[in-house]
């Protein structure tokens, strides 16, 4: 049984750090369609932050990258357990971006 709001929401920010890049952008996808203000849960440029995640799902690392520093928690996401594809895309655009 799925518990209140705030656990479904929590388990979408968990999911953020799933070792597959697909899986975090459906996250981050949820997280802006939920209407909820993030602000306090990432910062005021939360919209940024997920939508880099949903970029980096759509393998649009160049569009992620001209999020700048909103990019680097999702970019970082992908050097641990994703596609090798992925984590070396990532890995360039993080040191463009850092």
């Amino acid at each position: 049984m799925v518990g209140s709001g705030g656990d479904f929401q929590g388990e979408l920010i968990k999911a953020l750090a799933d070792p597959n890049h697909s899986v975090r952008a459906a996250a981050a996808t949820a997280l802006l369609n939920s209407g909820q203000d993030l602000t306090q849960r990432f910062s005021s440029e939360w919209r940024q932050i997920l939508q880099a995640y949903e970029l980096i799902g759509e393998y649009r690392f160049r569009d992620a990258q001209a999020l700048g520093p909103a990019a680097i928690n999702a970019l970082r996401a992908c050097l641990s357990g994703d596609d090798p594809e992925v984590e070396r895309d990532a890995a360039v655009v993080l040191g463009a971006v850092s």
